[in-house]
This record gives structure tokens, sequence and C-alpha cells, in this order.
């Protein structure tokens, strides 16, 4: 006995001594980390990098590839061999976000990958280092993306159009200082970037394999931060805090650099890391590998081994790490990346456990766990029962007794642990089933020994037989301690007198109680005893009734099919709220007791009036088996349940529900582990695994509300992506996510959707509600688990989808993911077949009427089609009088200006250019009336009075003097032309009508025969019926043009119809030629057709007889009246120039001019009048006249507007825009004299615009204006060093290849070995067209060029310092004084040393 007085002593000593400090505030969050392995999808199990875009997904970078997550599915990026649009490299280390539309990827060996977010499609950048490994990506606010590698830093500049496609790696260049301003060689690991930011505008922090460096954008240096990071090897991350100062992760620590040692040579660091001397800078291990800020500007710190730290206010406050005992810890030490994404969820990525987040702002929740020696946390998992006061807080077990814990000064510390409960003096228990504290602060015990134990203040045991195992313990307002067995029924203690009252057995003596087995017991504050029992529903009584044995307890039961009645029948906890109102725990739900206030509670429960309201999982409770209830000093219920806490307000009834998700240990929770703090508030909660510490107050919710986003499409059942066909139609062309209107086909009608909220505190939690208006315009809702909806046999029209979702509580929020879905009909339903319909109804009406008054119908219409028809015949006749009155009139006029040119060109002592120009003008005279004739001859045709005079004459003679008078065209236009015929051919017809026809076909198809290609006149006879007398004969004019489209042969011989196509359709014509040949043909009997050819070409076929009728005699008449040809209007002759140019003699003595006009005779009279003084080259076609131009480089172009292949504004558009043309004056001719037209001809850059028909004397002076002023400019550059551009002869793209070559001479001259070479290679172009462009802006050739620069810099140093001539000639290039005074000298006119005593007397 002595020797258990002495145990229990140092039980009591070691209860008021605590033995442990260690301690944690109980309102502050321990961090629940949830992991996502592989087997979820992710491709594997090493994360290297992660970003979340702006629509909310996470893209997560690993050794296999890359992964884009939504909170429930992986989507995985890989390389394929066989596809160039995917990953160049699996090994994914760094990602970068660029304006929202494209994620760089930056890969181990691959070089970097860039995917378009809306589309999927992935473009490679490769080959950017030996080894193409990526370390780091960055873009800084002036729209740079640099590229941290193992050769240095490379730049991706961003071109006009905005693509990335301009790369450099400025390290080639730059400059490194020490961190004293000294320059120093960079060694291999000083050029090897393994970390870039942006610490403000044009600076960016580098970390390299060793050393962190400043560097500067603008001035392309590196400067090193400290000679304590100089040495320092392999930085992995950077990252800037409010204030500005910047923290620097490597393997040999973190280091902090104050925001005002930042610009500063020498900055002040402070060094965390493992061997630091204060506490709260030490790491377990130096190796940092990745860094974050949170919102409340925490720094989170990721280690290679030693998990991850927390640091706040440059303090290291927490370090988390594996645990094998803890679930919610850390799955793995070896952490490679942080991020802390929009909603504050921190994530990590790990070595080998794939990823692991954790909600920054939800939980609160803190657990006491069994520790690592019995002296730290709880003797066991299952705790059973928790009671607590002063401070003091004991926790019963289900296997070892009871722990006390100090809850003083808001630290949780272990005090002892009471391992054996004695029942009495030689047995003892360490199961525990209930706890009090009374008010004498003795510790009541319950357990599974048939007594009541007392733990009293001397640290002695005395227990009371109860003959049952105790559920509940109980001390009411008398100071009895009231207990509930298992078995046994209810029962008091009376502590003054040490009796024990039992309610158990009969009726009379259990006071109708309705089970032994009693689960909890409460007094309210009307003097009322609750009992909840297993199985018998809840019991009430008045208590001193009960206590005086006077009353029966009224038992309120479950009764099926009764809303109002008890939910459950087992009740584990009992409540009275600050408002006075009863809840009750059960097995199925929470429940109010309501009552008919006016008869109050106390009546309405002794005469069994009482009813329930029950809550239930279908309401939101979190778990249906409730087995305790506390409420908070706001009047807000938590309840503990089979499936986590649930937090109810009675007010707007509710419920927010924690789980393992939230940082519970676990989700189950035990009957009496239940105790609120009433000091401070906190609350316990005990269960299978351990006690959950928490403060009402500090328990929030992530404030982030849900942003659903559409993330998948399905049609049938099968999911559609991006460009993929579907019954031959392309229905997405991007991603779900980034499209608005989905158009579908009545086929494809059965249409799925798929969503996610993309907020990742506890997506398992979140709740969605779609529909579709126009189909249901209720909103259906649905779990995590199906995020789909889908709609079959949906009708035509238009549809709009609408998703939304909770957060991880239950509440709802107003944004919505919407999509316009437009359902097509089929087409027996589309407006076209309703229009259709709708017609063929109006036709068949209107035809049954007309059929009904046809008769009187076709009379009126008859009368009407007359009185028509006669004033069109009237209106024609009067035209076609009017017309030929005119021509009549236009061939006086011409005949005099004809014969005159006639006689003045028979003179023989014209000369040879007075005779060209009067040539030209009497060949279009000829064109004029051979235009009259035909438009008189179309007349008589039309008007019947055309007569066929056939006469017996050689058609093969005829057909070779018509092609003559093609001749000089065909030479022009290098045509081969020929007549075929087996022999002579005799036939008898009007000759005059055939020469005109054929006249008319020959033109056409010299016309549109392209230059070089061939025309030929074909005779044969064809004999149809096998007599002579039917014989035939086929004149056949073929060529090698575009041919006639086929849906347009049959109308070629219309009146006025012309066929324009391509190139040709600039050419001109009237239309009535071919007419003219039908009719003509025609009258002779014949017939014509025309066709094209398989080898190209069209062929034109008049078939005539071989006699015709006569009229008169046989005679041969003149088939042309007044001496002229019959043709077109493009006949004319060039007899000096060729098809495409002609060059004049003395090319080098005179300037260059082209001229670029596609009418042969106004070309060649231009180079004539021009020969005199420039070498002139001519073209005809725009498109071939550009090469040309090229190669001539000329000092001024006369150019047309109207040209074939290429419009004259066109070519002079190209050529201001090509460096090497640009400065060549152009001035353009046409016909068109509005002000638009010359504004346009403005716009292109042409230096002149004047109008047809010109003024030569005016277009001579134009002409001299531009030269000399190109010629001054040549000689202003002379005497100056730098150009000042001129307005009136440097275009922009001058000026800015002037401003290029000045540049670059002045920053090379001073090097001797700068040459033509280093100029060409610094200028980026060919060495030809550089030497054109200097040649023709200065006069100087390169050489000479160069030389000139350095010998003006020269006299320009002469005039500032008087510096000796070695000295001048060694700082602009010279290496040799004697050649530099030489080349001075002749330059200057003055030897240096002369030019030095001018300037300084």
């Amino acid at each position: 006995m002595r020797c258990k007085k002495l145990f229990i002593n140092f039980l009591l000593l070691s209860f008021i001594v605590p033995i442990t400090t260690e301690g944690r505030s109980y309102w502050s969050s321990e961090l629940y980390f949830r992991d996502i392995p592989v087997d979820q999808g992710l491709s594997q199990s090493s994360v290297y990098c992660m970003h979340q875009d702006d629509k909310g997904f996470i893209w997560i970078g690993t050794k296999d590839g890359l992964n884009r997550y939504d909170g429930y599915e992986f989507l995985s990026y890989k390389y394929t061999q066989s596809n160039p649009g995917s990953l160049s490299n699996n090994e994914i280390i760094c990602l970068e976000n660029d304006q929202n539309k494209y994620l760089w990827i930056g890969t181990r060996s691959g070089g970097i990958n860039r995917l378009n977010f809306a589309t999927g499609d992935i473009d490679r950048f490769n080959t950017l280092t030996y080894d193409d490994l990526v370390q780091d990506l960055e873009t800084d606010s002036l729209n740079n993306l640099w590229a941290g590698t193992s050769e240095g830093l490379l730049l991706f500049s961003a071109d006009e159009t905005g693509e990335r496609n301009m790369i450099r790696n400025v390290s080639e260049t730059a400059r490194y200082f020490n961190s004293q301003g000294k320059i120093f060689e960079p060694g291999r690991k000083n050029i090897s970037i393994t970390v870039i930011k942006e610490i403000r505008k044009g600076l960016l922090f580098v970390g390299c394999e060793e050393g962190l460096f400043r560097y500067d954008v603008e001035k392309n240096e590196f400067t090193s931060i400290s000679k304590q990071t100089l040495g320092v090897t392999v930085f992995t991350s950077v990252v800037v805090d409010k204030e500005g100062a910047v923290w620097a992760g490597s393997y040999e620590g973190l280091f902090k650099i104050p925001a005002a040692s930042i610009g500063e040579q020498e900055a002040g660091l402070a060094h965390f890391h493992s061997g630091a001397s204060a506490a709260d800078r030490r790491l377990e291990v130096d190796w940092v590998e990745d860094l974050a800020f949170d919102h409340l500007g925490n720094l989170w710190v990721g280690s290679r081994g030693g998990g991850l730290f927390k640091i706040s206010n440059d303090r290291v406050v927490a370090q988390y790490k594996y645990s094998r005992a803890n679930k919610a810890s850390l799955p793995d030490d070896l952490i490679n990346s942080l991020m802390i994404d929009r909603t504050g969820i921190l994530w990590i990525g790990t070595e080998s456990r794939g990823l692991a987040y954790s909600d920054l702002y939800s939980g609160g929740f803190h657990v006491i766990r069994p520790g690592i020696s019995p002296e730290r946390g709880l003797s066991d998992n299952l705790v059973t029962a928790l009671t607590g006061k002063d401070s003091r807080l004991w926790v019963g077990t289900a296997a070892a007794g009871i722990d006390v814990f100090s809850n003083r000064n808001v630290e949780i510390s272990k005090l002892n642990t009471i391992p054996r409960i004695y029942v009495d003096n030689e047995m003892f228990t360490k199961e525990i089933m209930a706890l009090l504290i009374d008010s004498e602060d003795q510790l009541w015990i319950g357990s599974a020994s048939n007594r009541v134990s007392v733990y009293n203040r001397s640290g002695e045991f005395r227990s009371y037989m109860v003959n049952g195992f105790v559920f509940s313990l109980y001390e009411d307002s008398n100071d009895r301690i009231w207990f509930g067995t298992w078995g046994r029924g209810l029962g008091f203690i009376d502590k003054k007198t040490d009796q024990v009252e039992d309610y158990y057995g009969t009726v009379a003596n259990s006071l109708g109680l309705s089970s032994d087995k009693v689960l909890s017991i409460f007094e309210d504050s009307r003097g009322l005893l609750w009992i909840g029992t297993k199985g018998g529903g809840i019991n009430v009584c008045n208590k001193e009734k009960v206590v005086s044995r006077t009353g029966e307890f009224v038992a309120y039961k479950n009764i099926t099919g009764d809303t109002l009645s008890l939910s459950y029948n087992d009740v584990y906890d009992i409540l009275e709220d600050q408002n006075g109102d009863i809840w009750l725990a059960s097995g199925s739900g929470l429940n109010k007791v309501l009552y008919d206030e006016s008869r109050g509670l106390t009546t309405s429960a002794e005469n069994g009036q009482l009813s329930f309201r029950s809550y239930t999982e279908r309401d939101g409770l979190a778990g249906g088996l409730v087995l305790f209830i506390e409420e908070d000093s706001n009047g807000r219920l938590w309840l503990g349940t089979n499936k986590g806490i649930s937090r109810f307000e009675p007010q707007s009834r509710v419920f927010t529900n924690y789980g393992v998700n939230n940082g519970l240990p676990s989700g189950e929770f035990h009957a009496n582990a239940s105790y609120k703090d009433r000091n401070s508030g906190v609350m316990y909660f005990g269960g299978v695994d351990g006690v959950t510490v928490f403060h009402p107050d500090s328990m929030q919710s992530n404030p982030f509300p849900p942003k659903p986003q559409l993330t998948g499409l399905r049609l049938h059942n099968n999911p559609v992506f991006p460009d993929e066909r579907v019954n031959g139609r392309i229905i997405l062309d991007k991603n779900i996510t980034y499209t608005d209107h989905l158009t579908l086909s009545h086929s494809n009608n059965e249409v799925t959707f798929e969503f996610s909220a993309l907020h990742y505190s506890n997506p398992g939690d979140i709740k969605y509600a779609f529909r579709l208006q126009g189909f249901n315009e209720s909103w259906q809702e649905t779990t995590s688990e199906n995020r789909r909806a889908t709609y079959t046999n949906l009708h035509e029209g238009d549809y709009v989808f609408e998703v939304k979702a909770t957060d991880s509580s239950g509440e709802w929020f107003s944004e919505t993911a919407t999509m316009l879905v437009t359902i097509n009909p089929p087409l027996w339903r589309t407006g076209w077949a309703y229009f259709i319909y709708i017609a063929l109804a109006v036709f068949l009406l209107f035809t049954f009427r007309k059929y009904s008054l046809i008769g009187a119908k076709q009379k009126n219409n008859l009368i009407i089609e007359s009185i028509q028809h006669r004033k069109d015949k009237e209106l024609t006749d009067a035209k076609m009088r009017f017309f030929t009155n005119i021509s009549h009139e236009i061939r006086t006029p011409l005949t005099l200006i004809h014969a005159p040119l006639q006689e003045i060109l028979n003179r023989s002592n014209l000369n040879r250019e007075v005779y060209n120009t009067l040539s030209i003008m009497h060949r279009n005279v000829k064109r004029l009336l051979n235009m009259v004739n035909q438009l008189l001859e179309f007349r008589k045709i039309d008007t019947g009075h055309s007569e066929v005079n056939p006469v017996t004459f050689n058609l093969l003679v005829l057909c070779q003097d018509t092609l003559a008078a093609f001749h000089s065209l065909a030479d022009q236009k290098d045509i081969e032309v020929g007549v075929e015929a087996p022999e002579e051919i005799w036939i008898t017809s009007d000759e005059k009508m055939i020469s005109t026809a054929l006249y008319n076909l020959l033109s056409n198809a010299l016309k549109f025969t392209p230059s070089g290609g061939k025309v030929s006149l074909q005779l044969e006879y064809f004999n149809d019926g096998g007599s002579s007398s039917e014989r035939k004969i086929i004149v056949r004019v073929c060529d090698s043009g575009p041919g006639i489209p086929e849906h347009l042969l049959e109308k070629v011989f219309e009146r006025f119809s012309q066929v324009k196509t391509g190139k040709h359709s600039h050419l001109g014509g009237s239309g009535i030629g071919l007419s003219i040949v039908k009719e003509f043909v025609a009258l002779n009997r014949g017939e014509v057709k025309a066709y094209n050819r398989e080898e190209g070409g069209c062929c034109f076929e008049m078939i005539l007889p071989e006699l015709a009728e006569k009229v008169g005699g046989a005679a041969m008449e003149e088939s042309i009246s007044d001496g002229v040809e019959p043709g077109n209007d493009n006949v004319f002759v060039v007899e000096t120039f060729s098809e495409n140019e002609h060059l004049y003699d003395d090319e080098t003595a005179k300037p260059g001019m082209c001229i670029v006009e596609d009418d042969h005779e106004l070309a060649n009279w231009l180079a004539r009048v021009f020969e005199t003084e420039f070498n002139v080259a001519v073209f005809y076609d725009g498109k071939e006249a550009f090469p040309g131009i090229l190669a001539k480089m000329p000092d001024i172009i006369i150019c047309d507007v109207m040209l074939p292949g290429m419009l004259g504004t066109e070519l002079t558009e190209t050529l201001k825009k090509r460096f090497e043309t640009s400065h060549i004056p152009v001035i353009l001719l046409t016909a068109k004299t509005g002000d638009d037209s010359m504004l346009e001809g403005l716009k292109t850059g042409a230096d002149s615009y004047i109008t047809k028909p010109f003024n030569i004397n005016i277009l001579k002076a134009q002409v001299g204006s531009l030269v000399k002023s190109r010629m001054a400019f040549k000689q202003n550059f002379a005497g100056k060093l730098s150009l000042e551009p001129s307005e009136e002869t440097i275009t922009p793209a001058d000026e800015k290849f002037l401003t290029k070559l000045m540049e670059v001479t002045e920053n090379k001259m001073g090097d001797p070995s700068f040459d033509v070479s280093v100029l060409v290679d610094e200028m980026h172009m060919s060495h030809s067209i550089i030497l054109k462009k200097v040649k023709s802006m200065t006069g100087l050739s390169l050489v000479e060029f160069i030389r000139s620069m350095r010998i003006k810099r020269a006299a320009q140093i002469f005039r500032q310092d008087k510096l000796s001539v070695s000295e001048v000639s060694f700082m602009v290039g010279f290496s040799d004084p004697k050649y530099f005074s030489k080349c001075f000298s002749k330059q200057i006119g003055k030897k240096p040393t002369e030019y030095i005593k001018d300037h300084h007397l």
C-alpha cells in the first residue's frame, strides 16, 4: 500500500511539473499536404516546373513530358518521332507564359518549344546551343523573352508581326565585371545561365553555375552582386519580395539582397544556410532549389533533402518534412519546384513522389498525434474521451490511459501520462470511455470496469461500484455526478454522502427510461434532465422529479413516416445553445427540438408534445452519424461526424464541411471526445487519429471563387479535338476552352460538354450546376465525380450552354462558363428548302391561273410584243444611222490627214527621225480608217445592204499578202508566223470580205499570243460529199496563246463580246471584229468555228465553198478601198527595239534611264527623245522590267501605270521598298487624270506623276531636275563626315541604309582590319548590292568610301586636338603613317602637318 501511495505521489508531482515545453499556437494552421502521384495520371514522378495559365489550368513539366491538370484529370504532351508538331524532348525544365497566347517550354536537350494555348500546336526551336539545354525562361516588361542556356543568355525578340523570330546570344558580346567594377574574363560556369529574373525594367538578375550577376539590358553588361556570390556554385532561383529585396537560392544556401543594395557595387547580403550561427537563419540543408512568396509575404523555400522551409520577417519559422506516421505530411523531402497559384494554393514538385499541394488559406487545424517518444504527443491514436479545465486538457485513450496537456499561453504542451486507472486497491484499467472535471477539480473517469473512478488533487484514486460500463458522465447544477451505463441504465452519485442512486430494472425503478443503454446526459436551463439512449431515443423529465422519484421520463423515438419525429433512436450528445434551443446528435443526423412556445418547453416536453426538425446528409451534413456537438461564441454549431466536421449556421441552415482535404487527420471522430475551452474558445475533437485542435474563428475557406471552364467536347460520346474531322468536317479549330461558338450539323445533335471549376483547394467537394438555355431553363446540379452534361436529339436552333460551380464549402457563385451552340437544320428543313416549297406552290398557282387565262393573255401579249418590237427596231435604226453618219464625218478629216502624210512620206529628202515620226502618224491614221470602214461594213450587214461580189483569186497569195502586213508586229513580239498550204488554191468568193475576215483573225491571234509564241495560217481542201463540186476549203488560223474558256467559245462571234483572261485583260478591242468574220463568211455560204487545242492555244476555222454564187462578171475587183489595210487597233511596227529592251551606245558616258511602257511605239519614241542624254533601256512588261532594272541600276525610271504582268504602281512600290533601288527616281505616266489616281501614284513612292497626253518639254525638265538632284547629293557627300538626309532625294529606306552604313563605319574605322569584307558582313547584304547602292548615292567605291571616312575623321581630330600625325593615323585605322599622310594630302589638299598648323596657331 505504501509503494502504491509513493507511486501516486510521483504521478502527482509529474502532473504538477511539465516535462516538455514543445508546443504551438492553437489557432495556427498545421499545413496539410495532399499528393498527386503518377497513378492518378501524372506522366512521371519527377516534377521540375509548374505554371498556371490565365484560364486556371496547371501546367506541369516532368522528366517524361508536359502535363495539363484541371483538378481532376491530366492531359499529357510528349515527343513523338513521327510527329514534328510534338515536343522535341520529354524532359521539361522550365515554363514561361507569353501574353497568355503561348507557353514557352525549355527542355533538357531539345531546345525550346512553343505551345499555342488555344490550338495546342507546338513549334520547335532547336540547335540553339551545342547541347540544347535550356535551364530557365523569363519574359520581361519590354516584351523580350530570355532563355538561360549552357552557352549564355539568349534573347528572343519579336519582329514586326509579333513573332519571336530574332534570336541572339547576348553573352557573346557582353562585358563581365566583378563587384568592384573591374572587367574580368568569365569562365564557362559564369556563362552557363541557370536562372533569370527581371528586377525592374531593363535590369535582370541572372544566376549561373557559378555566380549571381546583375545584367543591364541596354549596356549588355554582367556585374557580379558580391564577392560572396561570385564563387557560389549553381544559383537555382531568384524572387523579389514586396519591399523590392531580392532572394536567391543556390546549392550553398539562401541569400537576401536588400532593395537598397541592388544597385551597389558590393551588395550587402544576408545568408541562410546550415552553418549559420543564428538559429533563425539556419537551414537543415544548403541546397535550395526553388522559392515562392505567399499572400502574407511569407517566403517558402524548397530544398533538396530538407523538405520545405517557411521564412517570415527574415526568420526561419517552420520546417515541413516527410513523416511516415503523418499521412498529411510532405510526401518527399527532395523538392524540385514551388508555385503558388491564383487561389493561394502552394504547389510542390518533388523528385520521386509527383506533385503535392496545400491550401494556405483554408484549414486552421492542428493535430496532436502520438509522439516519437512517450514524453511527446499522445500515448495512443484512438482518443475516446476529452475534458479540460484551468488550462489543462485531459485526453482519454482506448488502451493507454490518460494523457495530460497544458494549453496555457496559447501553447499546447504535454505534462504527463496516467497510464493506469485504479478501480480498487489491486485492479486497474487503461481503457477510457468518459471523462469529467467537476466543480472541485476532481477527475471522474468512466471505463469498462463496472466502476466510476475519481482522481483527486492529492493524486489518489477512489471508485464507486455502478455494475456497468460507464459511457457518459455529467455534473448537474446541484453537484451530483450523473452516469450512464451500457446495460445498467442511469444513476447519480451524491458527492456529499457518497451514495449511489440508480435507475434500472423495473419501470417503476427506472422511471420509465426507454433503454438501459445510456449514451448522453444533459440538464438544461429549465431544470429538465435529458437522457440520450442507444435504441431508445431521447428521454426527458424534470430533474428534481427524477431525484425524488416522483416523476417519469417521457420518451421520444423515431416514427417511420413521421418527418417531425426523432430522426434516429441513438442519441450521442445533447446541447442547449445560446438561444435556449435544444440540439440532439443522433445516429442519423442533427435534430432540433421543436415545441409550442405558448406552452413552453417544459410543459410540452412533459406532456409528450415535442417534435423535431432533422438535418441529414441531404441537407449538406458531412456524415449521417453525429457523435457530439459544440457551440462557438457566434452561435454556430460544430458537429463531429463519421465523415469529418460540419459547421452549422442555425439562422441560414447552411452546413460547411471539413474533411481530410482540409487538414483533418481522419474523418472519423468518437463519442464523448469533444471539449471546448470556455476561456479561449478553442475546441478539441478526438477520434481515430489523435486530437484535432482549432479555434472556430480561425477556420476559413479559400476566399477565391471558382472560375469554371469547359474542358472537353464529345459527339456521340467520342472526344473531339481541334482540327479533327468529324463526318468530313472540322468541328473545333481551337481548344474548347477558347471556343465561344459551336456549330453542329443535325446529325451531330448528341453532344457532351465536360467542365471543371479549376479551383484546386478541395476539387472533390465542389458541386456544379448546368443548363442549356433554349432546351431547359432550370439548373441541373451534379457532383465533381460527374462533370459532364449530355444532350441528345437537339432540334435545330441556337442554344446557350452555361455551367457554374460552388467552392469547397458549398457556396454557389454566379460566374459561369458559356458556350453558344448552333444546331443546323437538315437540308429539307433549311430556309432554302422552305423557300423552294413556297416558290413551288406559287408557281403551281401561277401556272393554273396562267392557263386559265391563256387565251386573252396571249392575245394581249402578242399586241404588246408587236408594239415593243416596232419601237425597239425604230430605236435601233436611229442609233445605227447616228453611228453611220458619225463614221462618214470621221472619214473625211481622216482622209485629209492620211493623204498629206502619204505625200510627205514619199519625199526622199526626209531625215530618219522625221520619217519615223511621220510613219507612226501614218500607221495610226490607217488604223482609224480601218475602224471606220469596219463600222460601216457592220452597218451594211445589219441593214442587209451588204452585197457579195465573187471573183476568182489565188487564196494562197491573199493569205501571204495579208500575213505580210503583220511581220513588223510579229518581229517586235518575237512571234513566229507562217503559211502552210499543199499547193496554190483558187477560190471564187468575195475577195474583200475574205481578206477582211482573214485580217481580223490574224490580228486577234497576234494580239493574244505571248512573246516567243507561234501563229500559223493553214490552207487545205475538204470534201464532205465525194464530188468535186462539193469541195470546200478550210482556212485555219492557230495561235499558242492562252486559249478561250470552253463556256465562252460559242459567244466569241457575238456582237460586242470580249473575252478577258489573266494578264491579257488589259488588251482592248471593240468586240465587233469576230462578229464581222462570222457575217462575211456566212454571206459567202461558209461557216466559221473556234476551238482550243490540246497543246495550248486556240484555232479559228473558216470553211468556204470553192465556188460561190457569181453576181456580175468575173473580173477581179479591189479588195480594200482607199488603200487602207483591214485590221484592228493593234497593228503597229517598231523598227528600233527588240521585245524586251534596247540599249543605246556609249552607256558608260551618260546616265542610265529605264522606260517601262507597253505601247511599243510610245516607248520607242520616248527612247529616241532621250537617247542623246541617257543610256536608255526599254521594257514592255512590268514583271519583266523588275529584274532588268535590278541589273541595270539606272539613274531614273519612266514608267506607265497600266502594264501587263505588273502594274506600274506595284513596280514602283516594290522598287522603293528595296535598299538597292529605293534611291532611284521614278516618273509615272498615265492616262488617268483624277486627283485620287495621282495621290495613289505618289503614295507608292513615285517622285513625279505626269498624265497623258503630255508636253515633252515638261517631261524633259522633270527628268533633268531629278537627275541633277541626285548628282548634287553625291557631290555634297564628298565634303561631309555625317550624312544629313535630303527631303527631296533621300527616301526613308535610303536614310535607314545610310545611317546604318555610317554607324558601322564610325564604330569600326579605328580597327586596322576593317575593310570591305568586314563592312559587308556588318551590313548583312551582298557585296554587289552594297557597292551599287553606295556608288549610286555617293559616287565612291567601297574602298574609297572607307578611306574617305577615315581621312574625314582624322581631319576632325586635327581640328579638335593637337595630336601627332602617327597617333591620329592609328586612331582612324591606318597602320602606316606615311601612307596615311599620302592619302590625307590627296583628299584634303594639304599635308597633315600643314593642316594642324592652320587650325592650331
